[in-house]
């Protein structure tokens, strides 16, 4: 029997066949991320998408996690097929949209409350950007029918992977369980968040 078929960004089980117009829009989606992603120097993050810091403050701060510069910039490429998973780091932090589909993007709070922003959205009156505090979880995506966005990411003070914690399946569990009240666009996030980026 033949194994898993490659299709763009997805897989298909054997036997299942592909409508053509799939085949050619997810191969169309693949060929447009990867002009991007090379074109821009973009590399796989943890969370999911593709980064690439493109600024680092010289000057700096203590901290209680010891110095770090005042700030980062970093352009950061989402993919329909994967969001940002559920993340959070030690600094604040600023979305601004350059390019490509609006994005949804929440903010979990540290006392459990959620926000939710779109920015991006065109010639909407929407917010400039979304704003992460230190510490509280964070999640986006690409809104529908978007194939792509293009994120710059000021962290302040600046960005550490030694600052960088993935929601554990853990917390993920226990925000599902407190579904009453949260936004529907996170809770059909919760099934990726719980599993690696694809790769």
């Amino acid at each position: 029997m033949d194994g898993p078929r490659v299709v763009g960004p997805g897989i298909c089980a054997p036997g299942q066949g592909e409508d053509q117009h799939v085949r050619v829009g997810a191969a169309r989606l693949e060929a447009e991320i990867l002009d991007i992603v090379t074109r821009l120097g973009l590399e796989p993050h943890p969370e999911g998408g593709f980064l690439r810091e493109t600024f680092r403050s010289a000057e700096g701060v203590e901290t209680s996690r010891g110095w770090r510069s005042l700030q980062t910039v970093a352009l950061y490429l989402m993919v329909s097929y994967e969001p940002s998973r559920l993340h959070r780091v030690h600094s604040r932090e600023h979305w601004f949209h350059v390019a490509g589909a609006p994005v949804e993007h929440f903010t979990v709070h540290l006392r459990g409350s959620v926000d939710r922003v779109v920015i991006g959205a065109g010639g909407q009156v929407t917010p400039a950007y979304a704003e992460a505090p230190p510490l509280c979880f964070q999640a986006a995506r690409v809104l529908p029918p978007g194939r792509w966005s293009l994120i710059a990411c000021v962290v302040s003070p600046g960005f550490e992977y030694a600052d960088f914690e993935l929601a554990s399946k853990e917390y993920v569990a226990r925000l599902r369980a407190s579904a009453e009240g949260l936004p529907a666009g996170l809770l059909e996030l919760m099934p990726q968040c719980e599993r690696s980026p694809v790769r």
